[in-house]
């Protein structure tokens, strides 16, 4: 204590309501006040001296780590309502990954058994916590899953959720950051009051509200997260991540009297989600609107989503939410929107537009619910226990593009391309046993699942106002090549014959002498004027950037040569984007590939 008193004196001499600078290093002797002199990190000064309540400290922090690695406590403030704080968090190093922000082991989460069994390491939106702006850049946040040994194992069967950032700001920036080794554990069995809430993490986690506020230090949104990456998840019992996540509180009141369709708050931008080989459990991109409020006025363009699904929009309200000019490489399904049982949409104004999708083929996750959702009178479902049904039994998936869950308006799926794993390989993820090698690129959910047998009968009204104009799909498997347009435009009203987009469509074999086998797990992406991760300082994400596609490099199958050593053909391509004025997938022959795996890039 008398340590920390004589640190506060210190920074005291700072004008009231000015900026407190504060540079840490993993083995700083210091007092902070200078890169010379570092001060050691350790919680409590964070929370209680920098960041305490007292009115006489500066409202605007700006935390200065030094290159290494940090093992922390959750970052937050004192307080957990509304307040002017001006946080922001800089990693000193040449790279993200040469600053590490690793929560503590065996950290404290929640004690509940319904799902508030969370931990965050950057934890500024607890409660009604709301800060004035927040800016994080160039470091890496590291949720430690390997370390919560407590809980991180099958013989815990409660609910845990490991979430790296988590922030209530009115602006912000996240810039060159990765967020990696995260995850959520279900409940085991999942109970009827569990539906989703013990078993959905969201690692880069945004929130705000409209409150007309215009952007900052020439960013070009209220709030733009750019340049990041999401690595490492992991899932127990059904546990499973919403990656890049935004919630805007809008009063729906305030929007009918002044829409303003045009305007956006959050913009992500030149971002890669990275899901795990076994494509399970994490999706790119999602919203949702917290009742009695709506979601909406969000971006998410220009980056890349592999092994995942690419959106999800299932709760609550939303509307204006845009996915443009994205590579999304063996993904799930584009996305899922539209409500069941309601009349009245409640998603509406959907921009999903410009972007490169190859489908992975089926996959099957497993089911922990001990209990099936069957109709009452109202036509409202209720959930009945069903001990007969096995915990762990496996859920089949289609290869699907957008999947229409029922009532939504105002959706516009145009000017996208679509390939798919070769017929070969649709079952490698999936169960055992052959299956028609399908997709859909549009899938509207049917009133009742044949290939789930304890699935209700559910009242899906159809999506209205929908445009399909534009759509195109390769000739050929993997690549996007050839590119064959689909048909189908505007539909007033999304009904069984509606669309040719509705309709199932055979996968092709691969006819090369390549073929593309395992898993891409990473790529690098390709932009006209700058590479990936830009110069750390204000403004400087200009505008002129334009995300074209992706490097990516995949192995062929091996051949076993005279000598007793074998040879592995490697491709390496351009997988370009719709609007980037590459007229397709683009071979790179006779080019030297070499390896480099950084730090920050690992699956921990």
């Amino acid at each position: 204590m008398r340590f920390l008193t004589l640190f506060l004196l210190t920074v005291s001499v700072s004008p009231a309501w000015g900026v407190t600078n504060v540079w840490f290093s993993p083995t700083g002797k210091g007092d902070g006040t200078s890169r010379a002199k570092p001060i050691h990190y350790y919680p409590d000064f964070i929370k209680w001296g920098l960041l305490g309540s007292d009115k006489r400290n500066d409202r605007e922090v700006v935390m200065h780590f030094l290159p290494g690695e940090y093992v922390i406590q959750p970052i937050d403030t004192e307080a957990v309502q509304a307040s002017d704080w001006r946080i922001t968090i800089l990693g000193e190093g040449a790279r993200p990954e040469d600053t590490v922000l690793k929560l503590a082991p065996n950290h404290p989460g929640g004690s509940d058994d319904g799902g508030g069994n969370w931990v965050s390491v950057i934890d500024l939106g607890r409660s009604s916590e709301y800060i004035r702006r927040f800016v994080m850049e160039n470091i890496t946040v590291d949720g430690n899953w390997s370390g919560q040994t407590n809980v991180n194992n099958r013989h815990y069967l409660r609910s845990y959720k490991n979430g790296p950032v988590r922030v209530s700001a009115r602006t912000g920036r996240i810039r060159n950051v990765i967020v990696r080794n995260y995850g959520a554990h279900g409940v085991m069995p999942q109970r009827t009051n569990d539906v989703g809430a013990g078993i959905e993490v969201f690692p880069l986690c945004v929130m705000t509200r409209e409150e007309e506020q215009t952007p900052e230090d020439g960013d070009a949104a209220p709030w733009v997260v750019e340049n990041c990456e999401a690595t490492g998840f992991h899932g127990l019992y059904a546990g499973y991540a919403t990656t890049l996540m935004a919630v805007v509180t809008i009063d729906p009141a305030k929007v009918a009297a002044k829409p303003n369709p045009g305007r956006r708050l959050i913009w992500f931008r030149g971002n890669q989600v990275r899901g795990n080989a076994d494509a399970l459990g994490v999706i790119g991109m999602g919203t949702a609107g917290i009742r009695p409020n709506m979601s909406g006025r969000v971006t998410w363009s220009d980056g890349a989503i592999l092994n995942a699904a690419g959106f999800n929009t299932d709760t609550g309200v939303m509307r204006w939410l845009d996915f443009t000019n994205l590579l999304l490489l063996d993904a799930v399904a584009i996305g899922y929107l539209g409500s069941a049982g309601v009349a009245q949409p409640f998603h509406e104004n959907y921009n999903i537009s410009g972007n490169s999708v190859r489908l992975t083929g089926y996959i099957s996750s497993q089911n922990y619910r001990d209990f099936v959702s069957m109709p009452e009178t109202s036509g409202r479902l209720a959930a009945r226990p069903s001990p007969q049904l096995p915990l762990g039994r496996p859920v089949p998936a289609f290869a699907e593009g957008l999947v229409v869950r029922g009532a939504a308006n105002d959706v516009r799926l145009a000017d996208n391309w679509f390939t798919t794993r070769a017929s070969e390989q649709f079952n490698r993820l999936g169960p055992s046993g052959s299956r028609a090698a399908e997709f859909w690129p549009v899938h509207r959910l049917p009133n009742q699942d044949k290939e789930m047998p304890e699935s209700p009968t559910v009242v899906r009204n159809p999506a209205t106002e929908v445009d399909f104009s534009g759509n195109s799909l390769s000739s050929v498997p993997f690549d996007f090549d050839r590119m064959q347009p689909f048909g189908g435009g505007k539909v007033a009203k999304l009904t069984d014959g509606s669309s040719p987009l509705i309709e199932k469509r055979t996968i092709k074999a691969m006819k090369t002498q390549f073929s593309p086998i395992g898993t891409v797990e990473r790529v690098a992406l390709l932009f006209t004027n700058a590479p990936q991760r830009g110069p750390a300082t204000p403004g400087s994400s200009a505008a002129a950037r334009r995300f074209l596609g992706a490097f990516e490099i995949v192995c062929g199958a091996p051949t076993a040569l005279a000598s007793g050593k074998f040879a592995l053909p490697v491709r390496l391509a351009i997988q370009p984007t719709p609007g980037s004025g590459i007229p397709g997938t683009q071979l790179l022959a006779g080019r030297p590939v070499s390896l480099e795996v950084l730090p920050g890039s690992l699956h921990p």
